[in-house]
């Protein structure tokens, strides 16, 4: 795998690493929305309203091995930041970063004695 599809997939994954937490939120909001009507519902003593809550509720309930996977999904992919230390350590590697540094350090000499080379001047 090259770097740059490397790169993409981590991207990717952390796009659907923040899909998540997204939906996590919005379903965390939702709960406590229709828990807080249920209590008033409760409170009103509004017979219709609490079924309807109820109904609702074991919706919501009823996906628990979801909100699991989503869990487990959520804890085993690594942050972004995590992601490219793990790319970079993969591509810089111990036993090809002598040979990175050296190749590194050489251009950076090529470099600096092509300026230090007097100039020929065409006259």
């Amino acid at each position: 795998m090259n770097v740059t599809t490397a790169l993409y997939l981590v991207d990717v994954i952390n796009s659907i690493d923040n899909l998540i937490g997204v939906t996590w939120t919005v379903y965390i909001f939702c709960m406590l929305g229709l828990s807080g009507m249920y209590t008033l519902s409760i409170i009103g003593r509004e017979e219709e309203q609490k079924v309807i809550f109820k109904k609702i509720l074991k919706m919501f309930l009823g996906k628990w091995w979801l909100i699991a996977i989503s869990i487990l999904i959520s804890l085993a992919i690594p942050s972004k930041n995590t992601m490219y230390l793990m790319l970079g350590t993969s591509v810089l590697s111990t036993s090809n970063l002598p040979a990175k540094v050296t190749q590194a350090i050489q251009l950076k000499l090529d470099a600096a004695i092509k300026e230090l080379q007097p100039h020929e001047s065409k006259e």
